[in-house]
């Protein structure tokens, strides 16, 4: 008998594959988990990153709208950092930092929480702040491999970004 695969399962797949660059390959992922989860809020928003990263900026931008609507129809706390993600992507910076603020306050200290608001701040073109939350992740122990995802790509070329990441813990020589 062959388990029956899981939402999870496609997802965390679509994620590493994001994360290695091989971006159609997510989308094969992301698409299999919604599938099983058509509503699914972090497999809708990371779809759209990998539609973003292949230069899909209309079919990125109608899957940040769908995850949105999602987060909008279904309000729960624990999709703000990804509704905050989704603003930034569509252009309406002053809720997403509104959103990612609020977030800090609550928990600052939370590398979930310091990684989104890197996110956000590099989307809405905020680069010193995004150094700032990019840097205190780092500090929190998260993996630099993180901030390969697309969102960073406004940051790949910074001196000072590639610094951080450089010297980070866990980062190769």
């Amino acid at each position: 008998l062959t388990p029956k695969p899981q939402r999870a399962h496609y997802t965390n797949l679509g994620l590493t594959q994001l994360l290695l660059k091989r971006y159609q390959d997510a989308i094969t992922a992301f698409h299999k988990a919604l599938e099983i989860d058509p509503d699914h809020v972090d497999a809708t928003l990371n779809l759209g990153d990998a539609e973003l990263a292949l230069g899909r900026t209309q079919d990125a931008e109608e899957h940040f709208r769908k995850a949105l609507q999602e987060i909008e129809n279904n309000p729960v706390q624990e999709n703000s950092l990804a509704q905050a993600q989704c603003l930034a992507h569509l252009g309406r910076r002053r809720e997403a930092v509104a959103i990612i603020l609020k977030a800090l306050e609550q928990k600052r200290d939370d590398p979930d929480v310091l990684l989104s608001a890197a996110q956000v701040f590099a989307l809405v073109g905020d680069r010193a702040i995004a150094l700032v939350n990019v840097e205190s992740a780092l500090k929190k122990g998260l993996q630099p491999r993180f901030f390969l995802l697309p969102a960073f790509n406004s940051l790949r070329n910074d001196p000072e970004f590639r610094s951080l990441l450089s010297k980070a813990p866990g980062t190769p020589p």
